[in-house]
């Protein structure tokens, strides 16, 4: 409302003010400019300041609507993983409507071996399931850096059994 209101005045403005014309083709076509780059995470995108890592700006669950879960499980399938450990902010049918591999509970603290993915929302909201409780605990995927990000919503990673971590 602020944004179509500051519009109506720099068009009565642009009748007399020249700038004001120039200045408001300028916002719109931004406006429109930064619509079509956000394709096709349109429900995620919410300012172009925010850059490729809006939950350091904010987090909340129009970052992760589950929008991300067929892109994750298409990569888990080209990746041949049998298994994945995830603590997804929507949980609905994953294994049996997107093709999941089975999914195993993750530990907050440290990751498990093999393919290890995170939702945002719950790392940053949920804290990985700990909310509030153990304030001192230390989130092990905060510590490491992802591997791939998968969509705005999701990161991944791939830990070697046996591997150092």
């Amino acid at each position: 409302m602020v944004a179509g209101a500051g519009g109506l005045r720099l068009l009565e403005l642009a009748r007399t003010a020249r700038w004001a014309g120039w200045t408001l083709g300028g916002l719109v076509v931004w406006l429109m400019a930064t619509s079509a780059l956000s394709h096709p995470d349109y429900l995620p995108y919410f300012n172009a300041l925010a850059g490729d890592e809006p939950e350091k700006v904010v987090v909340d669950s129009d970052l992760d609507w589950g929008q991300d879960m067929k892109r994750l499980s298409n990569r888990l399938r080209e990746a041949g993983a049998t298994q994945v450990t995830f603590n997804p902010f929507i949980s609905a049918y994953l294994e049996a409507v997107h093709g999941f591999p089975p999914i195993q509970p993750m530990n907050p603290v440290t990751p498990s071996s093999g393919w290890n993915a995170v939702s945002l929302t719950m790392l940053k909201l949920a804290r990985l399931g700990l909310y509030n409780e153990h304030p001192e605990v230390k989130l092990w995927p905060e510590q490491i850096k992802p591997a791939q990000r998968i969509g705005k919503g999701v990161l991944l990673w791939y830990f070697p059994p046996g591997g150092a971590r």
